[in-house]
């Protein structure tokens, strides 16, 4: 009779605590890690354009001091100081524009059909470096 009360039972799987324990710490980190990415997301984009000007400036300086008319972006890959047409991040233009006398390259950026990114006309880099967001890239 002992030997009933005694038997070990043969205990196979989880029970429902143990798994919405499990579900619930899921979705704390979850919820911790999403803001966080987006927010390297959007860094991101916003180094990829910053890099994108740079490059851009540089090109119109080597065509410049080779002689060569710039006009816009295409004049650029023209003259062989540019391998191609930039693309930037999604609702990125790049344009070439005059800024106190001398050739810039700019970016507009246009707000998506959700409207998460803020509208931002013609910012050359020293604009972006001075704190303009662009943040919510798609």
């Amino acid at each position: 009779m002992i030997k009933l009360f005694t038997k070990k039972r043969n205990k196979k799987g989880f029970t429902l605590i143990e798994l919405i324990v499990v579900v619930a710490i899921l979705g704390i980190l979850a919820a911790i890690a999403i803001p966080r990415l987006s927010g390297s997301r959007d860094e991101a984009n916003k180094t990829a354009v910053e890099g994108t000007l740079r490059t851009l400036d540089s090109a119109i300086s080597l065509a410049q001091a080779n002689g060569s008319t710039v006009s816009d972006i295409a004049s650029l890959v023209t003259a062989g100081t540019l391998a191609a047409e930039p693309n930037g991040p999604t609702g990125a233009t790049y344009s070439i524009i005059t800024i106190g006398g001398q050739l810039r390259a700019v970016v507009s950026v246009a707000a998506n059909k959700y409207g998460t990114h803020a509208i931002v006309t013609t910012q050359p880099i020293e604009k972006l470096k001075d704190g303009t967001t662009i943040s919510g890239w798609n």
